[in-house]
């Protein structure tokens, strides 16, 4: 069922990965976000409120809809290992605690 989207699969077909197969895709994600985080100053002057995605190769994809980022990621194979994507808001809520 390779086709099929995490909304149409059942979780009786999903395998189990292996501890090490995990560890390996939180360590990606995480490094993913990082290289996105230190990014994201840059980013929001030219793409104000858009979302933005990377995955494998750390191609940017940027679109007005969480959606549209989502398919131009999968479409250009760049979801293998994983995704990361964030909405870059020109009015960021600054919580005081």
């Amino acid at each position: 069922m390779p086709d099929a989207s995490v909304n149409e699969r059942k979780t009786s077909d999903w395998v189990p990965a292996s501890a090490s197969t995990v560890a390996q895709m939180i360590r990606q994600h995480e490094e993913l976000s990082a290289w996105l985080r230190g990014q994201s100053a840059e980013l929001v002057k030219s793409y104000p409120d858009k979302w933005v995605g990377t995955g494998a190769g750390k191609i940017l994809v940027f679109g007005d809809k969480l959606e549209d980022v989502v398919e131009q990621i999968e479409s250009n194979g760049g979801n293998e290992g994983g995704v990361v994507v964030r909405f870059l808001s020109s009015r960021p809520k600054v919580m005081i605690l």
